[in-house]
């Protein structure tokens, strides 16, 4: 049996979601490196003078001290890091949305969230310090389909296996690329769609082929349509024009 002290556990964790519960209290959505994903309880986090409460805010990095009990609860909450500026540009907060969907959709629960609890701290400061929050939101679906495992090799054709040099299309039901001249049955991803994936840089211009590319790759590993997704596919062929 745990003893009282063993039951408390000290975590740095990103706040992605909360929701009103009873009266007074909170539900809070939190990914941590050491603990994964989870929803803890604020209890009385809504009352006037709450003092969980400012700690507690979505897209902000806080330290919490959470009871392990039969339901984990949050009885102490400091913010490390309330990413203000990232609230205060309507774009920032839908590719902030995006990044914490996609957290809460693929983090593990457990030990092995350090990658997905990092790259999800690094696109909230990015978009924090004002970057292209397309081009943020997108970097972040990529790399995170890397870490979570799902990552494709973008540099070689999958039915004929040779290089593949200028265009491809990419067949995310299956999880590779192919040359056209093999297949044709999937999304046609230009080359410097194509060099984004790989981990290249890119700039505005590619961002509504690139966001077709990572959507397709990510809806065919999750149950259900990302609910933020229309939100950034408008963000993007909005300002396609753009370098």
């Amino acid at each position: 049996m745990k003893s009282d002290e063993e039951r408390y556990l000290d975590r740095e964790a990103l706040i992605l979601r909360t929701r009103d519960e009873k009266e007074a209290d909170r539900l809070v959505w939190i990914v941590t490196a050491e603990s994964g994903k989870s929803v803890v309880l604020a209890r009385g986090a809504r009352k006037p003078r709450a003092r969980l409460a400012g700690a507690l805010q979505p897209f902000a990095l806080s330290r919490l001290v959470i009871y392990t009990g039969h339901w984990p609860t949050v009885t102490a909450a400091q913010t490390i890091l309330s990413w203000r500026h990232l609230r205060e540009d309507y774009e920032r907060m839908q590719a902030a949305a995006f990044v914490a969907e996609l957290l809460l959709a693929a983090a593990p629960e457990g030990d092995e969230a350090g990658r997905a609890f990092g790259l999800g701290k690094a696109a909230l400061s990015s978009l924090d310090a004002g970057d292209d929050p397309r081009l943020v939101a997108m970097a972040f679906g990529r790399d995170l389909l890397v870490a979570s495992g799902w990552g494709i090799d973008f540099g070689s054709c999958g039915v004929c296996g040779r290089e593949v040099t200028g265009d491809a299309y990419l067949r995310a039901h299956i999880g590779d690329v192919t040359h056209g001249a093999c297949s044709r049955a999937g999304l046609s991803l230009p080359r410097a769609t194509r060099g984004f994936l790989a981990g290249e840089v890119a700039d505005g211009g590619e961002a509504p082929s690139v966001f077709e590319a990572i959507l397709a790759l990510w809806q065919g590993h999750l149950e259900a349509p990302l609910r933020t997704a229309p939100g950034l596919r408008s963000a993007c062929y909005q300002r396609r024009g753009e370098a």
